[in-house]
């Protein structure tokens, strides 16, 4: 696991990866920073990006894009991840256990109670 003040990145495999936005910004301003840490894991893969705290919950909590040469592949439209993959289940379980502070993105206090009591995917 690798920690900033922005954001999580979780490797589940060598070819596999969780990136948590920890606040409301765009984590694309962040891909730089990303791209040079995943370069010094000798990660090559794929992304699985949560933006919980900018997007909400909702169909665009998740995406999932490609990290090859070393950079995320740029694409026009980041791919949605399946509901019920094993990177959500492992991502939920994980900001319940370690108390990921729900408050510093969007969601109202009502979806972060929510969240937390239903382990919302």
């Amino acid at each position: 696991m690798i920690k900033t003040t922005d954001y999580i990145i979780l490797f589940m495999s060598n070819s596999n990866c969780i990136i948590f936005s920890l606040n409301y910004k765009r984590i694309e301003s962040f891909y730089g920073e990303i791209e040079s840490k995943l370069r010094s894991e000798s990660f090559l893969g794929t992304i699985y990006f949560d933006l919980l705290l900018s997007n909400g919950i909702g169909n665009n909590r998740f995406f999932k894009a490609p990290f090859r040469n070393n950079k995320i592949e740029k694409v026009s439209r980041f791919q949605g991840i399946e509901k019920y993959s094993r990177a959500i289940a492992r991502l939920n379980t994980f900001l319940i256990k370690n108390n990921i502070d729900l408050s510093k993105g969007v969601l109202t206090k009502s979806q972060q109670l929510n969240f937390v009591n239903n382990l919302h995917l």
